[in-house]
């Protein structure tokens, strides 16, 4: 059996557990709250009882077959879109596209230095001066 295999490749993508630390939005501290509460309501003796049949029913979830089910068909849907694209060959295409509208933006700055005439900004500045202002607004 290669459980030892599939339960190292676990170990090594995130963890047997598969989630971050906010398991349904409850954080650390949250969940350290809601123990000592427990703790306080229950009293020391019932919370150890619950406390250690809680863990063993964790403990037989994790094992189960159905726990390795159900982690190996998440990571496959996760895994789903990254596979799609590269089956599809559209990581290619897009490369390809990139390509082209850089080369085609290379071409039109060529061109675009090619066909204006460069003038000095000085000339620029004393042809708009000798006009009178003629940039200026009309009819004012």
């Amino acid at each position: 059996m290669q459980s030892g295999v599939f339960d190292r490749n676990l170990l090594e993508q995130g963890g047997i557990i598969g989630f971050d630390m906010e398991i349904l939005n409850v954080g650390p501290l949250e969940l350290l709250f809601i123990l000592l509460i427990a703790f306080i309501v229950l009293g020391p003796e019932e919370a150890i009882r619950l406390v250690r049949s809680a863990g063993r029913l964790i403990n037989r979830v994790m094992r189960s077959p159905l726990w390795f089910s159900i982690v190996s068909t998440s990571r496959e849907i996760r895994d789903l879109p990254r596979k799609i694209v590269q089956e599809t060959g559209v990581e290619d295409v897009v490369e390809e596209i990139s390509g082209e509208l850089s080369e085609i933006s290379r071409e039109a700055d060529e061109q675009a230095r090619v066909s204006l005439p460069v003038v000095p900004l000085d000339d620029a500045v004393k042809d708009s001066q000798s006009d009178g202002g003629a940039s200026e607004k009309p009819g004012s």
